[in-house]
């Protein structure tokens, strides 16, 4: 599984280049992946929970808060 990064301009080639980032394996994908992935218009969140430390923790957790409280009181 892969995460798109978007591109690069490669010397010697004409376009640019794609790049994606490994994620894991299709092999250890299942129901106890570590990582989490959603992607639309103004939005995306990618979360390894394996790799956040307590400090992190709290930090990611009070922006996600902040951002559905936003999008909560958010008029159309």
């Amino acid at each position: 599984m892969c995460r798109d990064k978007g591109e690069v301009t490669v010397k010697g080639f004409s376009r640019p280049i794609a790049v994606y980032q490994v994620i894991d394996y299709r092999c250890d994908l299942g129901r106890n992946r570590s990582f989490l992935e959603h992607e639309h218009s103004g939005f995306t969140l990618y979360l390894d929970s394996e790799k956040v430390n307590q400090n992190d923790r709290t930090a990611i957790l009070r922006a996600l808060d902040e951002a559905s409280s936003r999008l909560r009181h958010q008029r159309d």
